[in-house]
């Protein structure tokens, strides 16, 4: 009888916390809120069923109060299956851990100019995703953001100031990877970034650059020539180890810093031009 009681407890607990992971201070037009702030009249979209073409609007109207809409909070999208597309509104700067964890009908997502942080596995899992566009401001992306997104072959930054990531924490399917654009507001291309993309072939990396990370571009056997731009100062550690179909590499007037193994086991290499090295 005991245990009987001990696990209807712990499953009052569970449905008590469950509820409390759903539950919404208002809904507009379909989407559910959860207010973050009333003093600075702000939410977030919370847990709900969601399907079909989602506009998250920058600003929504409740009870004669406007408030901004800051955040897309942990789990609020998650297996919601029928999600075909996300539209993130202009306030939101936070994409909350698991956000959009297992969405299989997304194929594209634009992530907005005023986020900086997309928490951890926010869209693994998205099997049917192929193209992800990172806005400006985006200065943490969460370990797993992007896992198992199978089907992803196109990555754009339009600018990216993340930290470094490690070779257990990089965020993105590099398996998949065929195409990757940098923005020129990018100015460092982090460690570990596109580690093991092989079939990613070709990548431009812009004027604006100066270090390139440590292992960012490590694996990537497709790649058959690089360019380093002009201001690129410093090329990291294996920074091109194991790109065996690399087979030509400019490296220009300002680098004064290599890392040991940079163009390690690149078997294909035949050329090699230096502007100068300091």
């Amino acid at each position: 009888m005991k245990r009987i009681i001990q696990k209807l407890l712990l499953l009052s607990a569970f449905l008590v916390a469950g509820a409390s992971a759903h539950s919404a201070d208002f809904t507009v037009d379909g989407i559910n809120y959860t207010i973050l702030s009333t003093e600075n009249r702000t939410v977030a979209v919370s847990r709900g069923n969601y399907s079909g073409d989602i506009d998250i609007p920058s600003k929504v109207e409740y009870q004669g109060y406007t408030y901004s809409v800051t955040e897309i909070g942990s789990h609020a999208f998650q297996s919601c299956f029928s999600l075909t597309s996300i539209t993130i509104g202009d306030a939101v700067t936070t994409i909350g851990e698991s956000a959009f964890y297992y969405c299989n009908g997304l194929t594209s997502v634009t992530i907005g100019d005023a986020v900086t942080s997309i928490g951890e596995s926010a869209f693994q899992n998205c099997r049917g995703l192929t193209s992800v566009t990172i806005g400006d401001a985006v200065t943490e992306i969460g370990e797993r953001a992007f896992e198992d997104c199978s089907k992803m072959e196109e990555l754009n930054f339009n600018a990216i100031e993340c930290t470094d990531f490690s070779y257990n924490s990089n965020p993105f399917p590099t398996s998949s990877l065929k195409r990757v654009t940098f923005g020129d507001k990018v100015t460092r291309i982090p460690a570990y970034l596109l580690y093991s993309a092989p079939g990613l072939t070709s990548v431009t990396i812009p004027e604006t650059v100066t270090t390139i990370g440590s292992s960012a571009f490590a694996g990537c056997s497709g790649l058959t020539s690089v360019t380093i731009p002009d201001a690129v100062t410093s090329i990291g550690e294996r920074a091109f180890y194991g790109c065996s179909g690399l087979n030509s590499v400019t490296i220009p007037d300002a680098v004064t810093s290599i890392g040991n193994y940079a163009f390690y086991d690149c078997g294909g290499m035949e050329e090699l031009n230096f502007n100068a090295i300091e």
